[in-house]
């Protein structure tokens, strides 16, 4: 009985360590980052923005109404890595994007070059403009 309880102890701990995130940090900076989407001046909506940075973990944003969104790298880790980084938009819907947005897609989409952008320090009003 007494492995039992040491068994359901220690089960217990490791879950709840797992839940929390034991080791879930990146092993670099990372800047928080929120703010809105534009496209020729005016807000994107219904996209999904990749930030991408080297070899390190890629961060994504769900572009919400009024083209807000909030970045994050993991459901534990908000923001991008701190420095360059490249932003490319993808569209997350079965149907096809609108025709307005062609050439949105093909300068930015996911087999684009995308956007370099360099992220020096936290934002939480940040203006991202496509052009």
């Amino acid at each position: 009985m007494l492995h039992l309880i040491r068994f359901c102890t220690f089960t217990f701990f490791v879950v709840l360590l797992l839940i929390n995130g034991c080791g879930q940090s990146a092993p670099y900076e990372m800047a928080e980052l929120e703010g809105t989407a534009f496209y020729k001046g005016k807000p994107l909506e219904n996209v999904v923005l990749t930030f991408t940075s080297g070899d390190k973990r890629p961060s994504s944003a769900v572009v919400l109404t009024g083209g807000k969104f909030k970045a994050i790298s993991s459901p534990t880790i908000n923001g991008v890595p701190f420095g360059k980084c490249v932003v490319r938009i993808g569209w997350d819907s079965p149907d096809a994007p609108p025709t307005q947005w062609k050439e949105l897609f093909d300068k930015y989409g996911s087999e684009s070059n995308g956007l370099e952008i360099d992220i020096t320090k936290s934002n939480k009003n940040y203006s991202l403009n496509f052009e």
